[in-house]
């Protein structure tokens, strides 16, 4: 009757051909719960479902963080040998990561996946800082150059990240605010790490 009414092609979408039959989907508006249906119905929550999705991703987003965390640091301290050093390398960029999140939650911002997944870059470029550094650590002609690169590479990576912070979109707002606030903080405490932990005096002064 329907197809005879000319309105086939508007339903041809919420008709769905199954093997013991004919569907018929139709979509329920203003409900909370389930509403009352008939036997042979099926009720689909779609925004619960994208729900329990979005929160099994983020989980399984954040194991996966932890993971690649202690392969990083097993993997640094195979290379330098030394708990010291390999914290000096590595814990910038987790102290970056943590301090970021921690700015934005006191200003009222509430993390979301794309921050979790901003802060992978910020995890890897600061790894990349500290072990700039803490391979120069016995050359000290070396760690003076280095210390300038450094910065300067963090600061034209935080203004190219940081100019997305003012971009209206929030998924560009949100990757621009933890990677500009999060690199601007791993070159910090780069050097910060490498004396505290790697035992490193600092060159902050040339030779007269």
């Amino acid at each position: 009757a329907l197809v005879d009414a000319g309105l086939g092609e508007l339903l041809q979408p919420f008709v769905v051909d199954l093997p013991e039959g004919v569907a018929l989907l139709h979509f329920l508006e203003g409900s909370e719960s389930a509403p009352a249906l008939p036997a042979d119905a099926i009720w689909f929550d779609q925004g619960r479902f994208l729900d329990g999705i979005y929160a099994e991703y983020r989980q399984r987003t954040a194991w996966l963080l932890a993971v690649g965390l202690l392969v990083v640091f097993a993997v640094l301290l195979l290379r330098y040998r030394r708990p010291g050093i390999a914290l000096a390398a590595f814990l910038p960029a987790l102290l970056a990561a943590a301090t970021t999140l921690s700015a934005l939650a006191l200003f009222g911002v509430q993390p979301n996946l794309l921050h979790l997944a901003a802060c992978l870059l910020v995890l890897s470029i600061g790894v990349d800082y500290g072990v700039f550094l803490v391979e120069q650590r016995g050359d000290p002609l070396g760690l003076r150059a280095a210390l300038p690169s450094v910065a300067v590479a963090a600061g034209t990576t935080a203004l190219s990240f940081g100019t997305l912070a003012a971009s209206p979109q929030p998924a560009l707002q949100a990757i621009g605010s933890v990677a500009g606030l999060g690199v601007f903080a791993a070159v910090i405490l780069a050097p910060a790490c490498l004396s505290l932990f790697g035992g490193i005096a600092l060159p902050l002064e040339t030779d007269p």
